[in-house]
């Protein structure tokens, strides 16, 4: 028997496949792992979890929960999250998911460093946490390799751009821009998961 692990938060999302589903994968252990989507899926449902690390590889999972997360607004969805039990782990997923891990404690041990030093670390576009309901929102959109800007009352992401909070620092939104231009259309869109996901939590601070 495989020993099991709590599952750890991880600082940049692995992008993967829940059967043909894209996923972001946004916590992960020996035990289980918690998904990020947006199509629905079964509990009780068995897939193959395809894990895009640096040494891809895939099991077999069975999906234990998974909850649809609103926008404050009432209006439309944004995400599903989703948590999965992994089935039959071997010798060689255990080790996967290890490195993993490790990578993963790596990084919080550099961070921690950077703040100690006092200077900032980036490793994955961050958003920032303000404790009040933004009243409108930023669609950036590129159109023909020229970024276009709309503050609007609609929190959904355009299919050609990105949306954030109409008072994301400016630093932020250079980040993100820059990682849309080099980024092929399933990072794009899980770049897109990741900005409604900040907005919906934002959302629900109030």
């Amino acid at each position: 028997m495989h020993r099991k692990t709590q599952r750890v938060y991880l600082s940049t999302p692995i992008k993967g496949r829940l059967g043909d589903l894209p996923v972001a994968i946004v916590e992960i252990g020996l035990g289980g792992a918690g998904l990020e989507h947006a199509h629905t899926v079964m509990v009780g449902e068995r897939h193959h979890l395809h894990v895009d690390s640096r040494q891809p590889f895939r099991i077999e999972v069975v999906v234990r929960h998974s909850q649809l997360q609103l926008l404050g607004t009432g209006g439309s969805p944004s995400v599903f999250r989703t948590g999965v039990e992994l089935l039959a782990i071997d010798d060689q997923q255990e080790l996967l998911i290890d490195s993993i891990l490790i990578d993963e404690a790596r990084e919080k041990i550099a961070e921690w460093e950077a703040n100690l030093a006092g200077t900032r670390r980036i490793t994955h576009p961050t958003f920032a946490a303000i404790p009040h309901r933004p009243h409108a929102y930023a669609w950036h959109r590129l159109v023909r390799a020229t970024w276009s800007v709309t503050v609007t009352r609609d929190p959904n992401q355009p299919i050609d751009g990105f949306a954030v909070c109409d008072d994301e620092p400016m630093d932020t939104v250079t980040m993100l821009r820059q990682a849309y231009e080099r980024y092929d259309e399933d990072d794009r869109y899980m770049l897109r998961m990741m900005a409604q996901l900040a907005i919906s939590e934002r959302d629900h601070l109030k």
